[in-house]
């Protein structure tokens, strides 16, 4: 795409949209999956009006502290028939930095150097249940975790998308688009042509 080569209209792209509207005809989404909050999700889900809902796993940690007791485990959201063909996305969830004009630049990494040591990586990771970005470091993952902390060994994941667009701009085009076609309030297509407008955006 940025190459000018390819566009998401005449995509997979195409594809995941119906999938939506598919899923949404056969009654796998709520009475108002638009209007639906992910406190409303979790809620619904932890009442068991809900065999699941899409979250990332980081945040699913507090749904499952929620709910001491019960099982709770994440896979990935299924895109093909084959499951080998299934993909977990991933992307770092946070990042720290220092401000190059910081007054404290010094200290700042410091604290930093600090952060990165093995031992604190995994005191965090063990305290959060978030897995470390660097691998050697001991952390052993809930049921919730485990399918991030597997995936890269099985060659089963993708980059979230919007990690390579050019701007913040395209992900909003896919928020509404997604939300106006679930209300039927725009097609496929169009909603597809506006991501391809955004991205083409200077």
């Amino acid at each position: 795409m940025a190459a000018g080569r390819a566009t998401f209209a005449g995509s997979g792209w195409a594809s995941a949209f119906t999938k939506y509207r598919e899923m949404q005809d056969r009654g796998c989404f709520n009475a108002d999956p638009v209007g639906t909050s992910l406190t409303a999700a979790s809620g619904q889900f932890l009442a068991g009006k809900s065999v699941g809902f899409v979250m990332t796993t980081s945040a699913a940690n507090s749904v499952a502290k929620a709910a001491p007791g019960t099982k709770i485990a994440s896979f990935p959201l299924p895109a093909s028939d084959v499951v080998a063909e299934n993909r977990v996305p991933v992307a770092p969830s946070s990042g720290l930095a220092v401000n190059a004009k910081s007054g404290h630049k010094a200290a700042a990494i410091k604290f930093l150097d600090f952060l990165a040591r093995p031992e604190v990586m995994s005191a965090y990771a063990r305290t959060a249940d978030v897995p470390p970005l660097l691998t050697g470091v001991e952390y052993t993952p809930s049921p919730v975790q485990a399918v991030v902390v597997q995936a890269p060994a099985q060659g089963n994941t993708s980059p979230w998308p919007d990690q390579h667009w050019p701007n913040t701009q395209v992900q909003q085009a896919h928020f509404a688009g997604v939300q106006e076609l679930l209300t039927g309030r725009a097609s496929v297509n169009s909603v597809l042509a506006n991501m391809d407008k955004e991205y083409r955006r200077k």
